[in-house]
């Protein structure tokens, strides 16, 4: 059993305690006592379906799915100091982060055959239709890129690429 308790500012004023302070040990206790599970999507459904998963389709495009070990407010693990370079490790890539819920957030190679507005079309409908709207993150779309070491909106990622492109053909000229 666990539980949770909002922090003000005020409180942390009211018994002395610095806002930087508290905020290194609650990421640092928050990871060592709820560490990120990250399991492919395919693993999640056949343990929901009661099947082996070898009993499901093998995708060409395997999504994964991230928590923290007792799934409340599992999305969290995202701000965990070591997830993204975790993910980078499994993933092997860069990647974008769809917003499940609070509970959990969903991973997904950029292999450059997404496009980020069908990605978050596809986050905005399962908000709207599965998930309740006390558990609802956002209808944005993230993206990592690993060797920036760079977390941002999928929109200012594409931005960014096109922005580069645009300037090597100016370049190129």
């Amino acid at each position: 059993h666990s539980s949770s308790v909002l922090v003000s500012n005020n409180m942390l004023e009211n018994m002395g305690v610095d806002k930087e302070e508290f905020h290194k040990d609650a990421m640092e206790s928050s990871e060592k006592n709820f560490p990120p599970t990250i399991r492919s999507l395919t693993e999640v459904l056949a343990e929901m379906m009661g099947v082996p998963e070898e009993a499901l389709p093998e995708t060409q495009r395997p999504m994964y799915m991230a928590t923290c070990n007792n799934g409340m407010n599992g999305a969290s693990c995202m701000f965990y100091p070591d997830f993204m370079q975790q993910v980078t490790e499994m993933i092997q890539n860069d990647f974008f982060i769809l917003p499940s819920s609070v509970h959990e957030i969903l991973l997904l190679e950029d292999n450059g055959m997404y496009k980020v507005s069908e990605l978050k079309a596809m986050v905005r409908e399962v908000n709207e239709n599965e998930v309740q709207p006390k558990d609802r993150l956002s209808n944005d779309v993230f993206h990592y890129d690993h060797k920036r070491d760079l977390f941002e909106k999928a929109d200012d990622y594409m931005a960014r690429m096109q922005e580069a492109k645009q300037k090597n053909r100016d370049e190129a000229r």
